[in-house]
């Protein structure tokens, strides 16, 4: 038992172990809200007790109480703990101890008490009374100590007193503050759950158990399936029903969303007690009852368990992977009808003896190991044969032999097949078989029965079936030239065989036994002929090979055969004969030729191909126009190509145009151009080249003409628009017009410009050209109205105060005093 957390007071109320109080008064030592209300003798008269008790703790205002059963909790002594009209009542059911602490902090006895004043209606009845405190003291419980495996020794003690019938539990909402610890499922083995598919259940948790959380009572335990593979019919979870009979406490409902089953109360909308959910939970059982575990849980399983407690809080899953173990089923055959009786004359044409299988089937296995057919009865198997037919076997992938010893038909995979055979290549295989006797001394008269049997590839073998019985009877014979015919199997009479076969036929049924003779006709590849196919064809000795018809030789190889002769090609001619054991051999004609040839000349052509002409002896290569010209009449039949000259307006290039016309052009020549631009090509002569006061602003090509525009005013010559576009004629600058000179910016830039012009009082001192602009300097002080150079002989006339002297001007003299 858990012990008091330290530093608790207690009191004690009843008669448990150890005390000395009897049941008729006590007197507990209380102290609530941290403060002591001493000692309460009290007399165990219902009513007087309660409301003395009740007023003393009501008076206490806070703090929580705890429970701790003991020294006599096996006892199944119950207390009740319930408040009316606003007070506590304490009452002491049976002989068990309880104390009580005080945990400040956890639980707020006011808020506590308003929870509780609803819920006690009937203070008489005890057992509501025992199962609400049952609750509410386990609501404090868990609340006391956060040690889960505290709380489940706690809880369990409980529970015995729940499953003694002295407490039933009623649902109780936790107390507001009081902190959610959801249910755990306990004692739960992680190891794999191993289960046979096709075996009985197995218990998902034997033995797992409930460990509650804040709140004692549960709702619901859930049972689900996880993983990626889908819930279908091949698996089983089911709960078993409760020993002893009698109604169920907890019954299964399968929930669809959590692939599961959800174990709730039988009484809906009332908590389940946990031993009642645990009993429930030991009993649910995984089973396996279809086939194929690998296929079906490919996407993995697994089973998970949660409980849901009283107050709907959800605990913490646990689960555990699922391992389903395949089991090897039998192969099952499936057939229609019943056996089939069957009479049979010696020798006479085999009879299919299982037809009435109709299907094989295997829940683990796509294909089979083998089948075997046999026979029983009679005296023994001589001259006895089961077969099945060869071209059955072939197209299923399977082979077949046959032991006269033992009667035994034997069908397995052929060797070396790359897909294993299908059931239903098996049944095929089967159904085609046929029995027939063999030999010249007839096998004793008597009823043979035909069983089969299958085996899987893992040794499990089906039931024997019966598919036939034969009854063998005496062999009728008929002389040579004629053959058996019955029509009930049983009477036979002799009827004339058929004609020989015509040359152009063989015998592909000899006249014998219930056959007549039956004719066929030779393969085309053959003349005569003693077989089906181009092999078939009648052998004339090594020297001359087989009887072939015309166009056909004799092939060697694996096998002989007639084989048409090669065909020669539209392109080639026949190089060799077609005859014995030599194929036709071809050979290509020459290059010149069309529609065949006679040899591999120029001069053997039927017809001469395109680039050639018939020049009456062969056929030669056509003649290609020169550049400039065109064909004015194409090379064919027996004429050469004429070629003509192109317009003068077309290049002279190759293929240059199609005609003689300037609209025959492909390409223009130079100092021409397209002027049709977008309407074909028609080749014009360009505009004459730029005069030397213009440039070329659009240049003649393609589909445009020349366009010329005038020079800048400062050019005298130019290449392009602007002062700066003056023909550049290198280091003596650009080519200016009169007046200007080159102006260069130092970075590559130049630009004609205006020569500077000298004022009336100035002269030209140095010249205005390449890259010097014209240098005015000033007139002498003695000029006026300009002047030829700086000196005063220079000047045009004389200023004022200066007079002409005839050579120059000459300061006037002042008068003397």
């Amino acid at each position: 038992m858990a012990a008091a957390p330290a530093g608790e007071d207690k009191a004690s109320v009843g008669g448990g172990a150890g005390s000395t109080r009897t049941a008729a008064a006590f007197s507990p030592s209380l102290k609530l809200g941290g403060r002591s209300r001493g000692s309460l003798p009290l007399t165990l008269t219902p009513r007087d007790r309660w409301d003395r008790l009740g007023r003393a703790v009501h008076a206490g205002a806070a703090g929580s109480l705890v429970t701790r059963r003991g020294d006599t909790a096996r006892k199944a002594a119950t207390a009740t703990c319930a408040l009316a009209t606003g007070m506590i009542v304490l009452v002491a059911l049976g002989g068990a101890g309880f104390s009580y602490f005080e945990r400040p902090g956890e639980l707020a006895a006011a808020r506590q008490f308003e929870a509780w004043k609803s819920m006690v209606v009937e203070l008489e009845t005890k057992r509501v009374l025992a199962g609400r405190f049952a609750a509410m003291t386990q609501e404090m419980l868990v609340a006391s100590d956060p040690d889960p495996a505290v709380r489940a020794k706690r809880l369990r003690t409980q529970a015995a007193a729940v499953a003694s019938g002295d407490i039933t539990l009623e649902s109780v909402a936790p107390a507001a503050g009081a902190p959610a610890v959801p249910p755990e499922i306990g004692g739960w083995s992680s190891d794999a759950l191993q289960v046979a598919e096709g075996a009985a259940g197995v218990a998902v948790a034997p033995a797992a158990s409930i460990v509650p959380g804040t709140a004692f009572l549960q709702r619901s335990l859930h049972v689900a399936l996880r993983g990626g593979a889908p819930v279908t019919a091949a698996e089983a979870l089911t709960m078993a029903p409760a020993g002893g009979g009698g109604a169920a406490a907890v019954i299964a409902v399968w929930n669809t969303t959590s692939r599961g089953l959800d174990l709730v109360g039988a009484e809906a909308g009332r908590s389940v007690s946990v031993a009642d959910l645990e009993g429930a939970l030991r009993r649910v059982v995984y089973a396996f009852p279809g086939d194929d575990p690998a296929a079906a849980l490919a996407a993995g399983r697994s089973v998970a368990v949660w409980a849901t407690d009283g107050n709907g809080v959800d605990g913490a899953a646990v689960s555990r992977a699922v391992a389903v173990t395949a089991v090897n089923d039998r192969p099952v055959l499936t057939l229609t009808g019943a056996p089939p009786s069957f009479s049979y004359v010696h020798r006479e044409a085999p009879v299919a003896v299982a037809t009435i299988l109709t299907a094989a089937s295997d829940a683990d296995d796509a294909t089979l190991a083998s089948a075997r057919v046999t026979l029983s009865g009679g005296s023994g198997g001589v001259g006895h044969m089961l077969a099945a037919d060869a071209a059955v076997l072939a197209s299923n992938r399977l082979q077949a032999s046959f032991n006269a010893a033992t009667w035994t038909l034997t069908i397995t995979a052929a060797a070396g097949a790359a897909t294993p055979p299908t059931h239903a290549g098996y049944v095929a295989a089967v159904r085609s078989v046929t029995f027939r006797t063999t030999g010249e001394t007839a096998p004793t008269a008597g009823t043979r029965n035909v069983h089969v049997v299958v085996v899987d590839p893992h040794g499990a073998a089906s039931g024997t079936r019966k598919l036939a019985s034969v009854t063998v009877q005496p062999p009728v014979t008929c002389e040579a030239g004629n053959f058996l015919v019955t029509d009930d199997g049983i009477h036979y009479s002799c009827f004339p065989c058929r004609a020989p076969c015509a040359a152009n036929e063989y015998e592909a049924q000899a006249c014998e036994g219930e056959n007549d003779r039956v004719c066929a006709s030779c393969d085309s590849a053959c003349a005569s002929c003693t077989a089906a196919g181009a092999g078939g064809c009648t052998d004339r000795g090594p020297s001359n090979g087989l009887d072939c018809a015309a166009s056909h030789y004799t092939a060697t190889g694996a096998t002989t055969t007639c084989q048409p002769c090669t065909a020669c090609g539209a392109a080639q001619y026949d190089a060799g004969g077609c005859a014995a054991f030599d194929n036709r051999a071809c050979a290509s004609c020459h290059p010149a030729c069309e529609l065949g040839c006679d040899d591999g000349t120029a001069g053997g052509c039927h017809a001469c191909a395109a680039g050639f002409w018939d020049d009456g002896a062969e056929c030669s290569a056509c003649s290609a126009c020169g550049d400039g010209t065109y064909a004015e009449a194409p090379c064919g039949g027996s004429s050469d190509t004429q070629c003509e000259p192109c317009h003068a307006g077309c290049a002279v290039s190759a293929d240059a145009c199609t005609g003689p016309d300037a609209d025959d052009c492909v390409a223009c020549a130079n100092e021409h151009y397209d002027s049709q631009a977008g309407a074909g090509v028609t080749c014009s002569a360009c505009a004459a080249p730029c005069a030397s006061s213009e440039f070329e602003a659009q240049a003649c090509s393609g589909e445009s003409d020349r366009v010329c525009t005038a020079c800048d005013s400062a050019c005298a010559t130019c290449t392009a628009a602007g002062a700066a576009g003056c023909t550049d004629n290198g280091a003596s600058g650009l080519d200016c017009a009169a007046g200007h000179y080159t102006l260069d910016d130092g970075g590559g830039a130049r630009t004609c410009v205006a020569c500077a012009t000298c004022g009336g009082t100035e002269f030209a001192a140095g010249g205005c050209g390449g890259f010097a602009d014209r240098d005015c300097q000033p007139c002498d002080a003695s000029c006026e109205a300009g002047c030829s150079d700086g000196t005063p002989g220079g000047c045009d006339a004389c200023a004022v105060g200066f007079w002409d002297n005839g050579d120059e001007c000459t300061a006037c003299s002042a008068c003397g005093d």
